[in-house]
């Protein structure tokens, strides 16, 4: 049962994105979930990132005022939950619903969205972000203005070591010679600065990495309950969803298409810049690469969803690899 109609009703009230006029402050009708899962090590920590999600809450809610946040929080130890639940007191209830835990070991990430299926489902989009991926100061109304009729999108990326890198013009050209490796979102690198009032661009993709993904509800709803099975979820690895989403998106849109006659882009990668600041929460054990190989594998045996892996465990390439892998590859699907 393939449906979107919410979505696509709230898209199609605005023109064209070339018409768009990326300072344009407009609040918007969509409704959006947004789910994201925080460890905290410290009372440092606790503070800083309570900063961060009240900012980023708060820039959201500005745009789309139906907005719901559904973040994980997880503690390292039960003498920061007095300090943790006191720096949140003022955040806006209406706005966000914390779930907090101590937890010293790894966890799945994914686990915090299959828990809120159900929830995400009364939404119009889902908003996957890492949370060091920062909403406040990002142009999300030229995001979302650009975002019409795409079944996933996602920006460009930038961090400190980017933006040293645009700054300087020797890095740059010497990148198409060197060993230097890019990811398929690195915005210094692809995206460069725009012109005041120049129009943002949308782009079909072949794949877009998890760090920020916008996907429609049911499209969401749809693909994860047919790839967060009890065995990927029962392990702390999360590898593998942001292989396949682009192409599970591509079967969604035909079944849109079949049933209700509207071409939907599978995936979209839009030219604005968010900025990445990196706080390297994840810890990787010595067998970390080998455990995430193994998840991979599980999923490229099963009849499901092994057609649906596009890509190797990595988003990162050395330039000339990239530029030959998008040449092979956009050969398996039109208009990219």
């Amino acid at each position: 049962n393939v449906s979107h109609g919410r979505s696509l009703v709230h898209l199609g009230q605005f023109e064209d994105a070339s018409t768009f006029d990326v300072f344009q402050s407009l609040e918007r009708p969509e409704s959006i979930a947004v789910v994201q899962n925080i460890r905290m090590r410290s009372i440092g920590e606790i503070q800083k990132e309570v900063r961060s999600i009240d900012s980023d809450i708060r820039a959201l809610a500005q745009f789309n005022p139906h907005s719901q946040w559904f973040v994980r929080v997880v503690l390292t130890s039960y003498h920061h939950l007095s300090v943790f639940y006191e720096l949140v007191a003022h955040i806006p209830g209406d706005y966000v619903q914390f779930q907090v835990e101590v937890l010293k070991e790894r966890f799945n990430k994914f686990a915090h969205l299959y828990e809120k299926l159900d929830a995400i489902s009364l939404y119009d989009f889902v908003l996957l972000k890492d949370n060091d991926i920062r909403l406040s100061g990002f142009e999300w109304n030229a995001f979302m203005r650009a975002n019409v009729n795409s079944i996933i999108s996602a920006p460009y990326r930038i961090d400190v070591e980017g933006l040293t890198i645009r700054q300087n013009k020797k890095i740059l050209e010497s990148i198409n010679s060197t060993n230097y490796t890019v990811g398929l979102q690195d915005g210094a690198i692809f995206n460069t600065p725009r012109d005041t009032g120049k129009t943002v661009s949308s782009n079909p993709v072949m794949a877009l990495e998890m760090f920020m993904v916008l996907m429609i509800a049911d499209f969401a709803v749809w693909f994860f309950r047919q790839i967060l099975t009890n065995d990927f979820l029962s392990q702390n690895v999360s590898w593998g969803p942001d292989l396949m989403w682009c192409s599970a998106a591509h079967d969604y849109g035909a079944k849109v298409k079949s049933s209700e006659g509207k071409t939907l882009t599978p995936c979209s990668l839009v030219s604005v810049n968010v900025i990445h600041t990196d706080t390297r929460q994840i810890t990787k054990p010595k067998d970390f690469v080998s455990r995430g190989n193994k998840v991979l594998n599980s999923f490229r045996k099963n009849s499901k969803t092994k057609r649906w892996i596009m890509i190797n465990s990595s988003f990162r390439y050395h330039y000339h690899a990239l530029s030959n892998w998008c040449k092979k590859n956009s050969k398996k699907w039109p208009n990219i």
